[in-house]
């Protein structure tokens, strides 16, 4: 199963990592040394330790080299200094010539490949061709589907996208959008998938998924509950933002759905906000649970412990940021970021 890669700009490093290729840097070194340059200074707020040379030494030098289209480097260079000129940089923007600027290689479907820019056609990829050790790669073409395509070899869906190596291998692939009502449904291998819509209300769930914003009562599709409802799972409750639903845990400012005296059915109550109790450890997302209670999490610069609430410099819940480094609070950065500032600070010790 893969997943879909690209994120924004510090994920534009993990998408070079492992590229390789036995042409020249093609200009990697000179973009590498510029994209480090403003990185580090995210990271820098977030972990002073973190050096801009350890970025280059841990993320490019041994990344192999990709091809890389002038044109698009120095756009994304661009988009990177202007999200940076307005503060969202370090949070993770999606910059649209960053994920362009890798150049694609000429093999076809069907054709041999080493990894995914070796295919010509955009959004192709490179998948092993048989479940055996070393097995050959070749390049897989994917086109929109619609309910009854198949096999599905990707699924879209607010939440995630993944990617699925055809067994037995085929070079044509549907992905499966749930923003179009379908989904990828997988029969007893993931080449006899297809793309299937999706249940509606009060359509059977026994066999079939339902729609994104309904629940599966075990039978049929229902609206999700209201507060005061009963419910077995977070993902049962109204206004529990999308990306909480089917995982475990809070649903942020939203409702969740608490055991009752440790078991379930519950009903769908309100998560804890600041100064309410948080037995179960769940509060809002502005807020962290110590000691029985939800605290208003500190903000970049406040002192701060480690101890039970915070266990770990780079998991620390009190700090809005999740890190306390040096007794002080870090700044808040993009979840791709902070992975890489953590990285650039451990390399070496």
């Amino acid at each position: 199963m893969r997943r879909a890669r690209w994120l924004g700009p510090a994920a534009l490093v993990i998408s070079l990592v492992g590229c390789s290729s036995s042409a020249a840097p093609d200009g990697l070194d000179e973009f590498a040394a510029k994209w480090c340059a403003l990185s580090i200074y995210c990271c820098e707020q977030f972990d002073p330790l973190s050096r801009a040379d350890r970025c280059v030494a841990t993320e490019f030098a041994e990344a192999g080299r990709p091809y890389l289209d002038p044109a698009f480097a120095e756009a994304c260079l661009s988009e990177a200094k202007a999200a940076q000129a307005d503060g969202t940089f370090c949070l993770d923007p999606i910059l649209p010539s960053c994920a362009r600027m890798s150049r694609r290689g000429t093999a076809k479907a069907g054709e041999p490949c080493r990894e995914d820019l070796d295919c010509a056609k955009p959004g192709s990829y490179c998948a092993v061709t048989a479940k055996a050790a070393n097995a050959p790669r070749a390049c897989v073409d994917i086109v929109a589907g619609n309910a009854g395509d198949g096999p599905c070899v990707e699924w879209i869906d607010p939440l995630f996208a993944n990617r699925f190596s055809p067994d037995p291998f085929v070079s044509l692939g549907y992905s499966c959008n749930s923003a179009d009502g379908v989904y990828c449904a997988h029969g007893v291998s993931p080449n006899t998938g297809r793309c299937t819509a999706y249940a509606l209300l009060g359509e059977s769930c026994n066999t079939m998924q339902c729609a994104p914003n309904l629940v599966c009562d075990g039978l049929t599709c229902r609206a999700l509950a209201a507060a005061g409802e009963a419910c077995n799972h977070d993902r049962n409750c109204r206004d529990c933002p999308a990306k909480f639903r089917g995982e475990s845990g809070s649903c942020g400012d939203g409702l969740w759905c608490p055991p009752l005296a440790g078991a379930l059915p519950s009903v769908c109550m309100p998560v804890p906000r600041e100064g309410e109790a948080c037995p179960e450890g769940v509060c809002a997302f502005d807020a962290s649970c110590h000691q029985g209670a939800c605290l208003k999490r500190l903000p970049t610069g406040s002192s701060c412990t480690l101890g039970p609430s915070c266990d770990d410099a780079y998991e620390c819940p009190r700090c809005s940021s999740g890190a306390c480094l040096g007794g002080k609070c870090g700044a808040l950065v993009g979840v791709t970021m902070r992975a890489l500032c953590v990285t650039w600070h451990r390399v070496g010790k």
